[in-house]
């Protein structure tokens, strides 16, 4: 119903050109990294208003990351039965709708449900967008995965200020977040008759036969280093912070700065991810990502100071940033798994792999300190370049 409205509209009637399905891609990574920044906001607001204890707290992120997974299994399975169109178009409007629901804060009960039900559109939302990508690249031959991965980040940034600004001018949080996805999903809306259908073309999915493939080489491997990274990218999330006020004695009102600098270190890079990866390679940019990263690392935890961290967490962003597009893109070229299937399994570990890491440095900062987290870090990220070099041939194909 919502495609004919627009085909009424006149919008399919125009020239449809690979301009508009990128920008398609673009716009779905936005909303994704937009909604998600809109609810972090609201986790305090959700505790005070309706006076929730911490582990009460704790069960509505389980909640919404429960959703998430499923709704990344979720993805794969839509775009092989209805299309990429219609998964975009569901996931667009269940991330939107449910997140303006969360907005009002009604009682426990239905945060909780909503909740559930955000976690499963956005989950679906960020891995169907992710097949999307992956797709366009491999049938336009452009590197798109590390531009696309900015807007993501792009709409984190742009999402945290943006609610940040309106919530400081005294504004009811259902009336900032409204009033902001309402702008960001009628976009996503004018453009969905723009969506390639990968569901349709001949091309897209290979060996569609098998309705069931394993997971093999390379497509394991590239979970792994996916998986691993995104284990890092959590922990900057969760735990630099507290390591920054703990180790390096910095007050707590300037704690967020590493996470902050991570951010736009990474940020910066995608934008130019293109340009990076077209003067050194796809095998160089990601191997040598991980050995910046590890190194960044590992100068936090050998130098707890200031001005030794700064470096160390700009060398976390910058390295960190192009890997994970550079894994899906691999993905997308390799022929011995289905594009739909592989995307979807590496896309699926790694966001796995973000919802348990933090749980799991969490028991080895209690065993070993927190120092002692962040060197498991750095060890993890020299595991990754180990992994990178042996499917190198696979990043340069």
């Amino acid at each position: 119903m919502l495609l004919k409205a627009l085909e009424i509209l006149g919008i399919k009637q125009r020239r449809i050109t690979p301009r508009h399905h990128i920008r398609v891609a673009r716009i779905g990574y936005f909303l994704a990294g937009f909604s998600i920044a809109c609810w972090a906001p609201l986790i305090p607001y959700v505790q005070v208003i309706l006076n929730l204890s911490t582990a009460d707290v704790t069960k509505l992120v389980f909640c919404m990351g429960a959703g998430s997974i499923c709704g990344m299994i979720l993805a794969g399975f839509l775009t092989q039965k209805v299309g990429s169109k219609i998964t975009y178009a569901l996931s667009s409007l269940g991330t939107s709708l449910t997140l303006v629901i969360l907005s009002f804060i009604p009682s426990f009960h239905i945060v909780f449900i909503t909740l559930l039900f955000f976690g499963i559109s956005v989950g679906c939302l960020e891995v169907g967008i992710n097949i999307y990508g992956a797709f366009l690249e491999r049938r336009y031959k452009l590197r798109l995965m590390s531009p696309l991965h900015a807007y993501y980040s792009l709409g984190e940034v742009l999402g945290s200020a943006l609610i940040i600004i309106l919530l400081s001018l005294n504004l009811p949080p259902h009336f900032a977040i409204t009033s902001l996805i309402a702008i960001l999903y009628l976009t996503a809306v004018y453009y969905v008759p723009c969506t390639l259908n990968i569901k349709d073309n001949k091309n897209c999915i290979q060996n569609k036969n098998k309705k069931f493939t394993l997971p093999c080489y390379p497509v394991t491997y590239l979970a792994l280093i996916t998986a691993l990274i995104f284990i890092v990218g959590g922990a900057m999330v969760d735990w630099s912070g507290l390591y920054v006020s703990i180790e390096g004695n910095i007050s707590l009102k300037y704690a967020a700065f590493g996470y902050t600098l991570v951010s736009l270190c990474m940020l910066i890079c995608r934008i130019y991810g293109s340009k990076i990866i077209f003067s050194f390679g796809p095998f160089k940019t990601a191997f040598y990502g991980a050995v910046m990263c590890s190194v960044g690392l590992f100068i936090i935890v050998l130098f707890p100071n200031l001005i030794m961290m700064f470096i160390g967490f700009c060398c976390i962003g910058l390295g960190m940033s192009n890997i994970t597009p550079l894994s899906l893109s691999t993905a997308a070229k390799q022929n011995k798994m289905p594009i739909v299937s592989a995307v979807s399994f590496i896309s699926v570990s790694g966001y796995t792999a973000l919802l348990l890491g933090p749980a799991l440095l969490g028991t080895i900062a209690q065993l070993f300190t927190l120092k002692g987290t962040f060197i498991f870090l750095g060890l993890i990220t020299v595991i990754t370049c180990l992994l990178i070099f042996l499917i190198r041939k696979e990043y340069e194909n």
